[in-house]
């Protein structure tokens, strides 16, 4: 159990970005004003202030400035040089404008390379709903770690304020000569390891709550109340988990952006470099009143020629498809880990549907045995301290179950989320499909 919380710490706890504050609520007068959280107005505050979120749209910018400078490299580059020279008493300028033909001989590699980066852009847009879904999934698991620490820590609290009772009562008994010093040795180390860890709890508890502040930009130290969240009732996921996978290949965002990866990549490797490479250039002699440039302006044209280097290219060709194959294998590794974390959440859910049933059926035998030892106190038949070990049982089953349904909520969300869904109505939608 621990490990899983410090788990769910670590993974949420990074998400600390400073989102707008929030509003407390209405308190009674003479009362500290207690800001009220629903899981669905944390999401909102730090889904569009997340770094993540906003560097991902600066990236889609980019990618449209890069579309943009593709188009402009259809028009030609014009260098201006001049000369100025003077001779018999007149003064000459030489004016070129070069590169002229440039974007004729390299109409198809232009054209080609604009594709490539349009599609760059449209992977830059995908990762935008990539993004979203990573941080809504962190405020989720933020969210639901800090309901259970406050659980747990709650009733920890009240178990160790019933193991003193219960350690006092055990005193008494010692002292009227019931129990030796082993057995008063042994309760007073239970109350101690009680008291311990509440202690832990409380710990946790203000890690999670620390972290949360961070990310909502909650003041530190100012109250706050969340909602309970539910726990979709542990039924059953409503797809298998070969449809699990398939949906996964059509919907998730970061399937979407390597296989356009692959296309861009795919796309480069056929950009062929012109046979005929040349630049143009128009020179033009100014008139300046007499001495060897006098007279009317005359324009003539300069230009280079340089052929098709086929052994560099050959060379180029085999690198680019080393990179792609070398990329699609990368791309692979993606894949699986994906895949991975689909089966992983999906036979968790399974796990955590087992765990609820065998835990409400001990909740049951709980709440049942503390219905008997408060008959049997009531006429005298059992001790004080029988009743409050009973109700120590009763209460820590009653919050694992509580737990385990919170643990079970975070599962399903992961695994709509790793699939490519954003909620259960979306959900619904490819189920009708």
């Amino acid at each position: 159990m621990t490990a899983f919380f410090v788990t769910l710490f670590l993974t949420a706890g990074i998400l600390t970005s400073g989102a707008p504050f929030l509003s407390a609520a209405e308190a009674p007068v003479g009362s500290k004003a207690q800001i009220e959280i629903s899981l669905d107005r944390a999401i909102e505050l730090v889904e569009k202030t997340h770094p993540d979120v906003r560097l991902q749209e600066i990236a889609v910018r980019k990618a449209a400035e890069e579309v943009t400078l593709a188009t402009r490299a259809f028009l030609p580059d014009v260098d201006v040089d001049y000369i100025v020279s003077s001779a018999s008493g007149g003064w000459g300028l030489i004016l070129t404008a070069a590169k002229l033909l440039q974007p004729v001989f390299s109409f198809r590699k232009l054209m080609t390379e604009k594709e490539v980066k349009k599609i760059l852009k449209q992977k830059e847009e995908t990762l935008v709903r990539y993004r979203e879904q990573e941080v809504r999934q962190g405020v989720k698991e933020l969210y639901v770690t800090l309901l259970i620490q406050r659980e747990l820590a709650r009733i920890l609290t009240d178990n160790a304020k019933r193991s003193q009772e219960q350690y006092e009562l055990v005193k008494i008994h010692h002292k009227e000569g019931g129990l030796n010093d082993e057995e008063l040795l042994k309760e007073k180390l239970g109350d101690e390891t009680a008291l311990s860890e509440a202690r832990k709890a409380e710990v946790w508890l203000h890690q999670s709550e620390f972290a949360f502040e961070r990310l909502l930009g909650l003041p530190h130290g100012e109250p706050f109340s969340l909602e309970p969240v539910s726990g979709h009732d542990s039924k059953v996921f409503p797809l298998s988990l070969e449809e699990c996978l398939g949906v996964a290949y059509a919907k998730n965002p970061i399937v979407k952006a390597l296989l356009l990866e692959e296309k861009a990549n795919l796309k480069r490797l056929g950009i062929k470099e012109s046979m005929f490479q040349a630049d143009g250039a128009f020179l033009g002699l100014g008139e300046a009143g007499g001495g060897i440039f006098s007279g009317s302006p005359r324009f003539g044209f300069l230009g280079n020629l340089t052929l098709y280097d086929w052994g560099k290219e050959r060379l180029k060709k085999r690198i680019l498809g080393l990179g792609h194959s070398e990329l699609r294998l990368m791309h692979e590794k993606e894949f699986q880990a994906f895949e991975s974390a689909i089966v992983k959440s999906y036979f968790e859910l399974e796990r955590l549907q087992n765990e609820i049933a065998v835990t409400g059926a001990k909740s049951n035998l709980a709440s049942e045995s503390k219905r008997r030892s408060e008959i049997l106190n009531d006429a005298g038949r059992i001790r004080q301290k029988d009743l409050l070990l009973r109700e120590n049982e009763f209460a820590l089953e009653k919050s694992n179950m509580r737990q385990k349904r919170l643990e079970y909520f975070l599962v399903w969300e992961r695994l709509v989320k790793d699939i490519g869904l954003v909620s259960l109505d979306e959900l619904r939608e490819v189920m009708a499909q």
